[in-house]
C-alpha cells in the first residue's frame, strides 16, 4: 500500500488532502505545526525514521501589501512560510533517507506551489518572489536527482476557496477552484502506476473575474 505523508494537513487544502486520500484506501498520516483535528500530529512529531513513498508539502502564507509599504520583517516571513520552510523539511528527509535513495529507493515529492511560481502580481512581490523560488529549487532537484529514482513535482494552481483567498478583494469567489477538486487531481498524480512522472502541474480557473 502507498503510504503518503502530508504536511500542512490543517489547512484548506491540507485537510481536502486528508480526506481524499483516505476516500482512496491509502495509508495517510497528517502533519501540521498547528494541528486543529485529531487525526493530524504536530509537525514535531514527525519521525525522521518512519518510511514514505509520497510526501505532499503546502506550507505557505500569503499577504496582500504594496511593495512599498511593506518592511523586512514581512518579506522574512512570506520567505519562511513559502520557501525555506519546504526546502529545510526536503533536505531534512533527503538526508535522512540518503543510503535508501543511494540503493534505488523510489520516492515522490509533491510541493503546492501557486501561478505566482510563473507571474508576478501587483501587492504580492514576496509571496511572489517565495514561489519562484521554490520553482527553482524543484527543477534543481531533479536535475540533482536524475539518476535517482527520487522525483519532484510542483502542483501549481489558481486562487482557491480559503482563508487566504479572503485577502484577495474585487474578484468573484464563484470563480475559485475547490479544495475538493485540487485534491482530487493531485492524488490522481500519486495514485499513477505507470513509469511517467509529472514534474510541474499548472491548474488555472476556468474564468477569471
Amino acid at each position: 500500500m502507498v503510504k503518503v505523508a502530508i504536511f500542512g494537513a490543517s489547512g484548506d487544502l491540507g485537510s481536502a488532502l486528508l480526506r481524499e486520500g483516505r476516500s482512496r484506501s491509502l495509508e495517510i498520516k497528517g502533519f501540521s505545526r498547528n494541528p486543529k483535528q485529531v487525526e493530524v500530529s504536530n509537525i514535531q512529531d514527525f519521525y525522521d525514521g518512519e518510511k514514505f513513498d509520497k510526501y505532499i508539502i503546502t506550507f505557505g502564507s500569503f499577504e496582500v501589501t504594496p511593495f512599498v509599504e511593506s518592511n523586512d520583517v514581512k518579506l522574512e516571513i512570506a520567505l519562511e512560510d513559502n520557501f525555506l520552510s519546504v526546502a529545510r523539511m526536503i533536505r531534512r528527509i533527503l538526508t535522512t533517507r540518503k543510503d535508501e535513495i543511494t540503493e534505488g529507493a523510489k520516492i515522490d515529492f509533491f510541493v503546492v506551489g501557486s501561478t505566482s511560481s510563473y507571474k508576478g502580481f501587483a501587492n504580492t512581490a514576496h509571496y511572489c518572489a517565495a514561489k519562484f523560488a521554490l520553482r527553482g529549487l524543484l527543477e534543481s532537484l531533479n536535475e540533482e536527482y536524475a539518476s535517482k529514482n527520487v522525483r519532484f513535482c510542483l502542483f501549481s494552481m489558481g486562487t482557491m476557496k480559503s482563508k487566504m483567498a479572503e485577502k484577495i478583494l474585487n474578484q468573484d469567489e464563484s470563480t475559485f477552484l475547490s479544495a475538493g477538486g485540487v485534491a482530487r487531481r493531485l492524488f490522481d498524480l500519486i495514485d499513477s502506476e505507470d513509469e511517467g512522472f509529472q514534474y510541474e502541474v499548472i491548474l488555472k480557473r476556468r474564468v477569471v473575474r
